[in-house]
């Protein structure tokens, strides 16, 4: 089982007893949450199929996915969630993912959390690159890769079909090289 810690927030496998499905949907449920993704809202049934294939990407041999709840340490409450998909095992590339809470938006955990399953990337997984995208809209997810360390590389024209329409993508990146100096 996985454990990330930060100074705020720890990141953990979702439980296999599905006692984190009522927090998880309270942002994948979200409207609003769900704006630049690809994906959602979610429903209860749709939220509950990620979060299975989440629990059985935890036994692959060798590990891949890492999706991962994201708790604040205060409170014990998920809050949101990270992800780490290696999409490339032979170069070493994978991509990050965040999800939060809409009432947890704003107060720096998403670049907390970011930051903490990147150097996990970097330091355990013996990663290479790290990349993220993410919608031209989407500017405060923009600033959490930029302040995470993460350089603007591209911009991806109508790569992501999101609810029946072609959409752009802004492409950052961070090299394990570049790592320690962030």
């Amino acid at each position: 089982m996985i454990k990330i810690e930060s100074k705020r927030t720890f990141l953990r496998d979702y439980a296999r007893d599905g006692s984190d499905l009522e927090s998880i949907l309270r942002f994948t449920g979200d409207p609003e949450v769900a704006t630049h993704s690809s994906w959602g809202p979610l429903t209860r049934d749709e939220t509950m199929d990620y979060m299975n294939k989440a629990l059985m990407a935890i036994d692959a041999q060798p590990r891949v996915n890492f999706a991962l709840a994201l708790v604040l340490k205060s409170t014990n409450e998920l809050i949101g969630n990270v992800s780490l998909n290696i999409r490339n095992p032979q170069t070493r590339e994978a991509e990050i993912g965040y999800t939060l809470r809409r009432d947890q938006w704003h107060q720096g955990y998403a670049s907390e959390a970011a930051r903490a399953v990147i150097h996990f990337g970097f330091t355990e997984l013996g990663l290479h690159r790290i990349f993220a995208t993410t919608s031209p809209h989407n500017v405060p997810s923009q600033r959490v890769l930029e302040k995470i360390g993460l350089k603007r590389e591209g911009y991806l024209r109508k790569n992501v079909l999101q609810r029946g329409s072609w959409r752009d993508s802004v492409l950052y990146a961070v090299l394990e090289d570049d790592w320690p100096r962030v």
